[in-house]
């Protein structure tokens, strides 16, 4: 990778980012899909961990004073409160607010590294090329976290946090909405994982940042792909039912008249149907 070259701080920033935020994460999912008592332990300990400063929970709570989503009677996350609390009692459900909380913090990290860049891009100066990799590096390792979820949800928004994330590209962005990533990713990233603005909160600073800002067009939720499969459902009989209508005008020009089949009364009082379509 060329900026990982170029930049090894960028380097750090994702290795670091990867091996506290990644691999905990994905191994407290699968410890938390079934309900086995000490799978359950096994993620407390990774989430909690042994030092709360190199864990996701601390990381909860890092987000959370950004977007103020604190609880209102401490400094923790609300999503800190919720997946403790869940994690004492394996069950289905428990395991639901598990994952959805932990997709909580990280659309906020997510949210919050797109917002960095905009704000490198719009302050450039000599340091701007460390700034804009560092922050690539470590908003793609907090985003790979949720773009699975994201992807199967929405594929135009995970396309455009991917390639706003491409950290092969240097300070390059051939991506649309730039200066405005931030505000991009806000529109879709909730949305995409179900959750509410009570839940993602407002990050700080922000307030203001998206005036002038054009959302773009939509598609119906429909991704390129989708829509061309409609395209195809609907070209198909359009031009079956085309076919159809210019093999019986062949026909009556070379002078056959069609009749509609005519249903005959026999003497019992049944019925029946006789072709009468004839030649002239």
């Amino acid at each position: 990778m060329q900026a990982f070259q170029q930049e090894p701080a960028a380097k750090n920033e994702m290795v670091e980012k990867t091996a506290m935020d990644a691999i905990p994460v994905q191994a407290i999912w699968s410890l938390t899909a079934g309900t086995n008592p000490q799978d359950w332990e096994q993620a407390a300990a990774l989430y909690i961990g042994r030092e709360t400063t190199s864990a996701p929970y601390e990381r909860a709570n890092k987000r959370a004073a950004n977007f103020g989503t604190t609880d209102g009677n401490s400094d923790e996350a609300v999503a800190n409160s919720r997946i403790v609390r869940a994690l004492q009692t394996p069950t289905a459900a428990n395991s639901e607010v598990i994952a959805k909380n932990l997709k909580v913090t990280y659309t906020q990290a997510a949210l919050r590294y797109a917002y960095f860049l905009d704000q490198d891009l719009k302050n450039r100066d000599a340091n701007t090329t460390t700034a804009i990799t560092e922050h690539r590096a470590e908003g793609q390792a907090f985003y790979r976290i949720i773009a699975p979820f994201v992807k199967e949800a929405d594929s135009s928004c995970d396309d455009f946090m991917t390639r706003v994330y491409d950290i092969d590209q240097g300070v390059s962005f051939s991506v649309e909405n730039e200066g405005f990533f931030f505000c991009r990713a806000r529109s879709c990233l909730p949305a995409a994982l179900e959750i509410s603005a009570a839940e993602l909160g407002t990050l700080e600073n922000t307030v203001g940042h998206c005036v002038g800002w054009v959302p773009p067009q939509k598609n119906c939720g429909l991704s390129q792909g989708e829509w061309a499969g409609v395209g195809i459902g609907i070209a198909v009989p359009c031009f079956t039912l085309l076919c159809v209508c210019v093999y019986f005008l062949y026909m009556h020009l070379k002078g056959y008249r069609w009749q509609l089949p005519e249903k005959l009364y026999l003497s019992d009082g049944t019925s029946d149907v006789k072709d009468k379509a004839s030649a002239v």
